[in-house]
């Protein structure tokens, strides 16, 4: 849990809930987890924004409409998995939402080579 940057208090509890309301311990271990986890995906999501932002001067113009796009999708996935609003969000449309950002990955990678070809 230190590796994970638990805080002292989830610590505690789920040291002190372990024996006797082991439930418990293993919901609050989750939850942080998942919450370490989405924590970690809104720092990759700015970093990556900032950088598609940063170096959107140096885009074609398809290539930008591509990554816009594909920089919204990322965003939205990404708010479906907060947990306190998330949950209102079906398993289905996060599938779709995933297949969606795998086919402008593609779209994405395949407009980049083009153009490279033709440098």
């Amino acid at each position: 849990m230190r590796e994970k940057d638990f805080t002292g208090y989830d610590i505690e509890f789920v040291v002190n809930h372990w024996d006797n309301n082991n439930t418990a311990a293993l919901e609050r271990l989750n939850y942080r987890l998942i919450r370490i986890e989405y924590e970690k995906a809104r720092e990759d999501f700015i970093t990556a924004n900032d950088f598609f932002f940063y170096n959107q001067i140096y885009l074609s113009d398809d290539v930008e409409q591509i990554a816009d796009e594909l920089r919204e999708k990322l965003h939205d996935l990404w708010v479906n998995y907060d947990l306190d609003i998330g949950s209102s969000i079906s398993l289905e449309k996060n599938e779709r939402l995933i297949q969606q950002i795998d086919l402008k990955r593609n779209e994405l990678k395949i407009t980049m080579r083009e153009e490279l070809k033709s440098i």
